[in-house]
């Protein structure tokens, strides 16, 4: 039986969400969003194949670090979520000749956020989930350690046929110097030999 993933209720004691309130409480901070809220959003993030990068500032925490793990890697309760960045350009590198494809997916993760209720503000690279009022714009379309989400494509046979054919040319070949040269025995085979000025 596998256990069901966390919710936005789940803590690691009783006593965490008691404490997330009084902080709540004694910075005046007005809910945006709710339990509900951020569950059907995290279940709907969790059932798309691509998934975005995203990083939370809690009431009681600084900024996070990006992350891409919809499951586990939260920060539960999501009644500690000030605000909640996630990032909708995909970076696509198909080939390394070629310049990156970029998808913009804001609008079917701005679809989601409407449809949940939940407050938000986009931005040229990211959309800010509000949980809290008085909303906050602190580091807010800043991509200090996020170079979009990146995904590398696998090689087509024609790539990797040309990869062999580059391994294939002899080393000699690949280091030819024109300036003064001596010959040095490669350590992998005494056959190989590398030109060094």
């Amino acid at each position: 039986m596998n256990p069901s993933p966390p919710n936005a209720r789940s803590a690691r004691s009783p006593e965490e969400r008691a404490k997330i309130k009084r902080v709540i409480a004694e910075c005046g901070l007005c809910g945006l969003a709710n339990d509900t809220k951020w569950d059907e959003f995290v279940a709907a993030m969790r059932e798309q194949v691509w998934k975005p990068s995203y990083r939370v500032k809690c009431v009681n925490g600084p900024v996070s670090v990006w992350d891409v793990e919809w499951f586990y890697h939260l920060p539960f309760p999501l009644i500690s979520v000030e605000w909640m960045d996630v990032a909708f350009l995909q970076k696509e590198i198909r080939n390394a000749l070629l310049a990156p494809v970029v998808t913009d997916h804001s609008a079917w993760i701005e679809a989601l956020i409407k449809q949940f209720g939940l407050d938000s503000r986009t931005g040229k690279s990211m959309i800010r989930i509000f949980g809290y009022s008085p909303r906050s714009t602190e580091q807010f379309d800043e991509l200090d350690q996020l170079s979009t989400h990146t995904r590398i494509q696998p090689l087509t046979p024609n790539q990797v046929t040309g990869l062999v054919f580059l391994s294939s040319i002899p080393q000699t070949s690949l280091l030819h110097s024109p300036s003064k040269k001596r010959s040095v025995p490669h350590p992998a085979a005494d056959t190989n030999h590398l030109m060094i000025d």
